[in-house]
């Protein structure tokens, strides 16, 4: 299994649509349907029920979803473990504010 289509799957999870999930990856859907195409072929079920708009996980689809957050959290905390060896601080600081004065340079 690819982490990459597992990115996509769970990008499709999330839109309910090949074409919305391509438009997130920055990918043409084409390349989006092939990726959860090879996804379908290696595992041999569906994993979307394609009949019906947004598309929805099968049976299937869904003992997927779990499995692929689990994968790529992994992998994800595994990179992270390596950049703090060597040094680097990783990882997503969110910012709000609820009274914006004017510029504010962050870097500074």
């Amino acid at each position: 299994m690819d982490l990459r289509d597992l990115d996509y799957f769970l990008a499709c999870c999330e839109t309910g649509s090949f074409t919305a999930a391509a438009r997130h990856a920055h990918i043409v859907q084409s390349a989006m349907s092939s990726a959860i195409a090879r996804l379908e072929r290696e595992l041999g079920v569906p994993l979307f029920d394609r009949s019906i708009t947004p598309i929805v996980l099968t049976e299937h689809g869904a003992a997927l979803q779990a499995g692929a957050q689990r994968i790529l959290e992994a992998v994800q905390a595994a990179r992270d473990d390596v950049a703090a060896v060597s040094g680097q601080v990783r990882g997503t600081v969110t910012l709000a504010c609820t009274l914006n004065t004017g510029t504010l340079d962050l870097a500074e």
